[in-house]
């Protein structure tokens, strides 16, 4: 797109070279327009929309910014890949995205509502309260810089009583404080740059967050929201290092002598020393809601492969999302790829399969015996008899459902960008429990009346109790990354599968401490997605999204 200037010309008129100045902006065109090339496009464009010039120009740089086209075949953007976080055109898809269907979106049906959507409204929140954060950061550095300033003025008070009789020692002296005092600052300016420079572009980004929702197009404010997602996440890991480094410590410079006349000096270079100390910062600079829980290290879990098996294949392109272990142990996969269902025993061989003809399938979780619940990853959910082969009955959602779990008689499942829905199987009325911008593809358990769920885009684990309290939110990339499926044992530990960190990592009831507990590395034939675990037999069930299987006993 053509960035234009404060004074913006109509393109019609500036390709028959004229110089007629623009009073609309056409968000399909991405062009000028005059008031009269203005008629005759709304005449002939009748599903273009305009806004005013000055919305334009209000909108913020990188919005207008954002490639509408795809940059490799200048076609228009189609679809949205959820697992490479970018927009692609109909040409890209075998090209780049033949394996990712799960993960694949269409932007007409993402947009049109999105600017009536919970994201934007809790990113400017969000924003707000980082540039809260980074102004106390810049404060809280300030007064130190001025503290330094009231040190030295308190040690220079000293040595002026003592500099009539040993004057060149002492400006020697006051050079070791000044270069004493040099080196913490630095260290405190460095530090409150970039604060400053963080503190601006949240501030900027958070002031246009109003034109943004006014102005820019539903697709501009959809591929602006994923940028700002990437920024805030960064903003939000530089404020998280630097309160739990020690760049907040109060620094001070002092004398480490008491100076007077009457003490025998020999030796001015040993007597008159500079030292710096730090003291730890007892300020709180992070609202309740944005703590994270850190992570302690487990030491008391042995995790053994008991045996691994494949899945059979319908296709190369198999993509498992989810599974079930039944009450007799057989164990129903759901294969993202495609309708089909995939029922292996116990110890993995194959038993059948079943296509429930249907779009898609996501997660899978058993209501009874011969019965389980699939979520397609779209707007509904599938009740399937296992015995008959059959669909049973389907639900209608009407909101993007993902991960799914039956607990005490209901289905409790994750809704995108809106929270957790309960329906009830003895009437099937829904409600809400929890309400929270969740991120695509997010899965969720349940124990002690609590509910966990997954959140890929901001690598947390969060626990909420019925009230839709917080309890804890887990969060260290050093350990997981994109956290997929999620399980939990009697005990309320937390087993979470890494989706680009593959591994799996158990996080305690409390959620004070965490552990990796299986790493597959850098393999990438394997990225661990499903989880499962089973209490008869303290056994961990984790498969592949490519469709490997890995039992592991739990000690």
């Amino acid at each position: 797109m053509e960035a234009a200037s404060r004074m913006t010309l109509c393109g019609i008129c500036k390709q028959k070279r004229v110089c007629c100045s623009a009073v609309v902006w056409c968000t399909e065109c991405h062009n000028g327009l005059c008031a009269e090339c203005q008629n005759n496009h709304d005449v002939s464009m009748t599903n273009h929309s305009t806004i005013t010039v000055e919305g334009y120009l209000n909108l913020p740089p990188f919005i207008k910014s954002l490639p509408l086209v795809c940059k490799e075949h200048n076609k228009k953007l189609e679809k949205y890949c959820f697992d490479h976080n970018t927009p692609f055109c109909f040409l890209c898809n075998e090209k780049y995205h033949g394996c990712c269907a799960a993960a694949v979106v269409d932007l007409d049906t993402m947009i049109p509502n999105i600017k009536s959507s919970p994201a934007i409204e809790n990113m400017g929140i969000k924003l707000k309260e980082i540039v809260g954060i980074l102004q106390k950061l810049r404060l809280d550095r300030s007064e130190n810089l001025l503290k330094l300033k009231e040190n030295r003025t308190k040690i220079k008070n000293k040595i002026e009583l003592f500099r009539k009789n040993i004057n060149e020692e002492i400006d020697n002296y006051m050079q070791d404080v000044d270069l004493a005092l040099e080196k913490t600052r630095t260290e405190i300016d460095q530090l409150l740059g970039n604060i400053v420079k963080r503190e601006g572009q949240m501030l900027e980004l958070s002031e246009g967050i109003t034109e943004i929702k006014s102005n820019a197009t539903n697709l501009q404010i959809f591929l602006g929201t994923k940028q700002l997602e990437k920024t805030l996440d960064s903003a939000d890991n530089f404020v998280h290092s630097v309160i739990n480094s020690n760049s907040l410590d109060t620094i001070s410079i002092q004398s480490d002598t008491e100076l007077s006349l009457t003490n025998p000096i020999f030796d001015l270079n040993k007597y008159l020393t500079v030292s710096t100390t730090r003291q730890p910062t007892i300020k709180e600079f992070m609202p309740p809601n944005l703590k994270q829980v850190q992570t302690p290290i487990l030491k008391d879990t042995k995790v053994t492969l008991n045996h691994q098996f494949n899945i059979k294949r319908e296709s190369k392109n198999l993509a498992i999302s989810g599974l079930c272990v039944m009450n007799n142990n057989d164990i129903v996969f759901a294969d993202s790829n495609s309708d089909r269902l995939i029922i292996h025993d116990k110890n993995g061989s194959f038993k059948f399969e079943f296509y429930t003809e249907q779009e898609n399938s996501f997660d899978i979780t058993q209501l009874d015996d011969v019965t389980v619940a699939v979520t397609s990853g779209d707007d509904e959910i599938y009740i399937v008899d296992l015995s008959d082969k059959k669909v049973s009955k389907t639900l209608q959602t009407k909101d993007t459902c993902y991960g799914v779990q039956y607990s005490n008689g209901a289905m409790l499942f994750t809704v995108k960008e809106k929270g957790i829905r309960k329906i009830s199987m003895s009437d099937f009325k829904s409600k809400y429990i929890y309400k929270s911008n969740i991120s695509w593809g997010s899965y969720i358990t349940t124990f002690g009346g609590n509910v966990c769920f997954t959140n890929r885009e901001l690598h947390t684990v969060t626990l909420v109790d019925s009230a839709q309290n917080i309890i804890w939110s887990f969060s260290n990339k050093n350990v997981l990354q994109q956290p997929y499926g999620v399980t939990s044992d009697i005990h309320g530990n937390i087993y979470v599968a890494g989706y680009r960190s593959n591994n799996v990592v158990k996080i305690s009831h409390d959620g004070k401490s965490g552990v990796e507990v299986i790493n597959h590395g850098s393999n990438i034939d394997c990225h661990l997605r499903a989880i499962s675990y089973v209490e008869q037999t303290k056994q961990l069930l984790v498969t592949s999204e490519e469709g490997t299987v890995f039992v592991y006993d739990i000690k």
